[in-house]
């Protein structure tokens, strides 16, 4: 996650980040497999 350090987030605020399409990972938690290349992006997800 990038900020700006001019106006970064206060203590106790919140912060909404989401994921850019095409830019994740995704790993098997049993078997560390990555898993990315089987998932598909829906455009109209939200995340």
């Amino acid at each position: 996650m990038r900020v700006d350090p001019r106006d970064v987030p206060k203590k106790g605020e919140n912060v909404w980040v989401k994921i850019r399409n095409g830019e994740q990972h995704v790993f098997s938690s049993a078997t560390s497999d990555r898993l990315s290349d089987a998932v598909t992006t829906d455009k109209s997800a939200s995340v």
